[in-house]
């Protein structure tokens, strides 16, 4: 909204997780290029489902992270496993220990 009004003073905006893609995607792309795609749709697929419950609906989730340790530790399991490098297994990026200590803080 900032960026859009232009107010006297304002000298920069941050934007984050800014998801553009082109009308078109060439044929020809380098495997790198085609990689790049594949993740993208993966994840406008299968991963914003966390932006659409903490931008809706996000006291339904707190209470029931809350009210269960378990299903606390498998939503913070669940983002490990999405946010790191980790060839489906979240123990090959972080031992074991590791992602209890920051299950633990919440």
């Amino acid at each position: 909204m900032l960026g859009q009004i232009h107010p006297p003073g304002l000298l920069a905006i941050h934007l984050n997780l800014q998801l553009v893609f082109p009308e078109e995607i060439p044929e020809i792309l380098s495997h790198d290029e085609q990689q790049a795609v594949e993740t993208a749709n993966k994840f406008i697929t299968d991963g914003l489902g966390y932006l659409q419950e903490q931008s809706t609906k996000p006291q339904t989730i707190g209470y029931a992270l809350c009210d269960s340790p378990v299903g606390l530790a498998m939503w913070i399991y669940e983002k490990l496993y999405a946010w790191t490098d980790n060839n489906d297994n979240p123990e090959n990026d972080l031992e074991l220990n590791e992602m209890l200590d920051n299950i633990t803080l919440y």
